[in-house]
């Protein structure tokens, strides 16, 4: 029975819990937010702390407790809070040093991948990763449907085994073309790939309704699978903007992670800054990332004046960190793999960017949908060159005319009330979850085919 309003109850089955600090859990809090606290529950693999604003009951899925399981020893792992502690509110620094992993668990993430994959999958997909204990959890909630954005072949395993257990239809949301690049080398990679390729296949044929973050990895995805994706991007409420502040030197912001090797363009933005510089034309790039991008990258923009490395931003004071920007700045790589990963993504930070109203500067790879995306919106313009001549007219463009910048800012900001309001991207993703589980209703058993 579907709780009043509409809303079924939904268990989560991901590698990433409800919170404001990592992107995909950011994504999935703004499309679950208002969701009735007793029809959301997830079981979480993750050494991220979680939020509770959105989603107050989990359980938490470890190696430990997988094996500890497997020998008798299960324990209760869930977890519960109240909408009353952190979820959007706290210290970014603590949150990203969050450690709930045992200290074997934490040795283990020390080896090289081509050891540490093979023992991880191995143990995820024990038989007692679903627990008699996990499985009274599950049954005491009774879910409806069961929504998971993967990322792993034993999450796409679980998920597939709940939904189908438990008779009811799966939710896959894909936000990068992870399913191409999973797997790509080691000794076991024939058999990983294979075993990928089969839990895939059945999480699709479990699924009447999919997801993604773009129309481009929609559009893709029904070329490669069939059936039907449905779109949905990072959902964002609607916040007051104003002028951009007027300064003697324009300020490009730039907010995200530095992987997969977005530093290199970045960086290639501070050479460009450093050379408009010298023909007095002044401008600086004030990068805000998570700790450990800082700690692994910052060395690359040592000794540049025109870059500032901001440190890491708390997610209620992100709006206001856009707004005291110019120039909002996105990048994705030029390397091979990278543009593999993220050829078809809209990037979490993208609608928020242009909710703020001001212009955005794309450098990418011509192809890659956020690139596209951002040109085609007319948000501002987009570099699909590692030319740095190239690089340095296109900003000598936008540092000289804050009119061009204001006609960029206004056409994104048109885009995103447009495209990405939160209110109206709500209410189509609980549309479509309701018709997910309608459409089981009606199939019958289908699910345990």
């Amino acid at each position: 029975m579907t709780h009043a309003g509409g809303y079924p109850r939904v268990l989560v089955v991901d590698s990433t819990p409800f919170c404001r600090h990592v992107n995909n859990g950011i994504v999935k809090s703004n499309l679950f937010q208002g969701w009735p606290r007793e029809g959301l529950a997830q079981i979480v693999y993750a050494n991220v702390q979680p939020g509770f604003d959105v989603c107050e009951a989990y359980w938490a899925l470890t190696k430990t407790s997988i094996v500890l399981g497997a020998v008798g020893l299960a324990r209760d792992e869930s977890l519960r809070g109240t909408a009353a502690l952190p979820g959007t509110m706290f210290d970014p620094l603590e949150a990203h040093a969050f450690e709930a992993r045992p200290g074997i668990e934490r040795m283990l993430s020390r080896l090289s991948s081509a050891i540490r994959v093979p023992i991880g999958e191995t143990v995820l997909r024990l038989p007692s990763a679903k627990s008699r204990r996990l499985t009274a959890w599950i049954r005491r909630f009774a879910p409806e449907a069961v929504f998971t954005m993967g990322g792993l072949t034993p999450i796409l395993r679980l998920a597939a085994l709940i939904a189908q257990s438990e008779r009811v239809p799966l939710i896959p949301y894909f936000t990068d073309d992870w399913v191409t690049c999973i797997y790509p080398s080691g000794p076991f990679h024939s058999l990983l790939r294979r075993s990928f390729a089969h839990w895939f296949r059945r999480c699709l044929q479990l699924s009447t309704v999919r997801m993604t973050s773009s129309a481009a990895m929609s559009r893709e995805y029904e070329r490669r699978y069939g059936g039907r994706f449905e779109t949905f991007a990072n959902p964002v409420e609607p916040f007051e903007a104003h002028e951009e502040p007027k300064r003697a030197c324009v300020q490009l912001c730039f907010i995200g992670s530095l992987s997969p090797n977005r530093w290199q363009p970045l960086r290639a933005i501070g050479v460009a800054l450093e050379r408009l510089r010298k023909r007095g034309v002044l401008g600086e790039l004030v990068i805000y990332s998570l700790p450990e991008d800082l700690r692994r990258f910052g060395q690359h923009f040592a000794g540049f004046e025109a870059i500032v490395i901001g440190g890491t931003v708390a997610p209620s004071e992100v709006g206001r960190r856009q707004l005291d920007a110019n120039i909002l700045v996105h990048v994705e790589s030029f390397d091979a793999e990278s543009r593999m990963l993220t050829r078809y993504s809209l990037s979490t930070k993208i609608p928020q960017y242009m909710m703020a109203g001001r212009c955005l500067l794309a450098v990418g790879p011509a192809e890659a949908a956020s690139i596209r995306y951002v040109r085609d919106s007319g948000a501002g313009p987009a570099v699909s060159t590692d030319d740095t001549s190239v690089l340095c007219d296109e900003l000598a463009r936008l540092l000289t005319d804050p009119l061009l910048r204001q006609a960029y800012g206004v056409q994104g900001r048109q885009t995103a009330v447009l495209r990405h309001d939160a209110t109206t991207a709500r209410e189509q993703f609980r549309t479509l979850v309701a018709e997910a589980y309608s459409d089981h209703v009606r199939g019958g058993d289908s699910c345990r085919s």
